[in-house]
């Protein structure tokens, strides 16, 4: 009689684990899902009131094949660093002078 009623137990609970993952697996179809909470919506983003922008692009500087990580503006100039060498470029956009410096620089102070 026991060997019966732990089948019988074990049947039970096997069908309640069955149930439930069937119910569930029905309940989270794609069809029947709804709108996603953690939906990431840039819409709002995408123009920008003229008012909230203060600074104008004004022309594009050149670092050839360097590819600069840190960059510092001190006594009218750049000071442009990355890869293995340090740029400093004048207001008129020209290069002045470039220095060897430890590779992959993260920060710069002038």
């Amino acid at each position: 009689m026991k060997k019966r009623s732990l089948t019988a137990v074990i049947l039970v609970i096997l069908a309640v684990i069955i149930t439930v993952i069937v119910v569930d697996f029905l309940r989270n179809r794609p069809d029947r899902r709804g709108e996603n909470p953690f939906a990431l919506k840039v819409d709002q983003y995408r123009e920008v009131d003229p008012e909230l922008i203060s600074h104008e692009e004004t022309r594009n500087l050149s670092l050839g094949s360097m590819k600069g990580s840190a960059i510092t503006y001190y006594k009218g100039k750049l000071y442009i660093a990355g890869d293995s060498s340090l740029v400093k470029i004048l207001t008129d956009g020209s290069a002045s002078e470039q220095f060897d410096i430890l590779p992959d620089p993260t920060s710069l102070l002038v």
